[in-house]
């Protein structure tokens, strides 16, 4: 839905509402790197023993999910970056 879609509620969910260059949040995303070619809008968190990372890269019209059974103090960052190597290795 939010990297095919046109309608213009959806594109403006995506739009940075506060951060800077490198950090920043829109409606229900986090944003990263958000006025370069890699933008990332992201969530995550975790519970009852389970840890989850969602990512999207608008310009590479690319989407991940990533669910683990496993809530440790790095979990988020280590979604982050497998994440992160996912689209490196895809080379797009």
């Amino acid at each position: 839905m939010y990297l095919e879609n046109n309608d213009a509620v959806v594109k403006q969910t995506m739009n940075q509402l506060a951060g800077d260059r490198l950090q920043g949040r829109a409606y229900a995303w986090n944003t990263y790197a958000y006025n370069t070619p890699k933008k990332m809008l992201y969530h995550n968190g975790s519970s009852f023993g389970h840890s989850s990372w969602i990512a999207l890269y608008p310009n590479q019209k690319v989407g991940i999910f990533i669910v683990t059974n496993v809530v440790t103090a790095d979990s988020q960052s280590r979604l982050n970056e497998l994440s992160n190597r996912i689209i490196d290795r895809l080379n797009i």
